[in-house]
């Protein structure tokens, strides 16, 4: 589904990303996991065209994505959710929503997205800046769910979030993964969150996956120390 081969990247003289591969497919919820600071929003950045590239290649669908703006990459099938949420706080959660037409052909919000977050259904006239952190994520997630993505990346989307909607939001992308319609990269803090709907776990330090293997069968106690502070 999503191929990100040999990836190279570095802030002036600081290297970020140090040959970075990976493969997410259909159907199947990809955890990447690691200390702060050791590259993981670097690469869903990289992934989604927001940071160039040094070397490598990130390829959609057979598609090498390298010469594709970020706007290129959207309308491909690649949606973030960044860490912090990045909703607009002056439009409403309708206009919100919307922004998302912009990467795909209809202009119509399926009643699905509110089936998964019914709280946005009763807020559709609030301003996004008036939401509570949780419903905030709710909203960004949803969001990037209106472009109709074949590949969903989320940053954190559990961070500073209270415990029932941290549930909800696992409940979700699980479901998403059944469908079977799209891949899911997703990077947590949580690693019982992560244990509890990944499919596959990636672990990073200082730029490099250093440990990659089946949710199932990757030795938790071997995840815990490459993530402990």
């Amino acid at each position: 589904m999503l191929a990100v081969e040999d990836v190279h990247l570095a802030y002036g003289a600081s290297i970020a990303l140090r040959g970075v591969s990976l493969e997410l497919h259909k159907g199947e919820v990809t955890c990447l996991l690691g200390r702060n600071g050791v590259g993981k929003t670097s690469l869903l950045r990289a992934i989604a065209g927001q940071l160039p590239i040094k070397a490598g290649k990130v390829v959609l669908d057979g598609q090498d994505l390298a010469r594709l703006p970020t706007h290129g990459r959207a309308r491909a099938g690649l949606a973030l959710v960044p860490q912090g949420r990045e909703v607009f706080p002056r439009l409403t959660v309708q206009e919100n929503l919307e922004t998302g037409f912009a990467a795909r052909r209809s202009g119509r919000i399926e009643e699905h997205l509110y089936e998964l977050f019914p709280v946005l259904k009763q807020m559709l006239h609030r301003k996004g800046g008036d939401l509570s952190g949780g419903q905030q994520q709710q909203l960004a997630i949803a969001r990037a769910l209106v472009t109709d993505p074949t590949v969903l990346l989320l940053d954190e989307p559990t961070e500073g979030i209270q415990p029932n909607i941290v549930d909800q939001i696992g409940e979700v992308v699980a479901g998403l993964a059944r469908t079977g319609r799209m891949a899911i990269l997703l990077v947590e803090q949580y690693l019982d969150f992560a244990f509890r709907h990944a499919d596959q776990i990636l672990v990073m330090d200082r730029g490099r996956i250093v440990l990659a293997g089946a949710a199932n069968e990757i030795d938790p106690e071997e995840v815990r120390r490459l993530v402990a502070v």
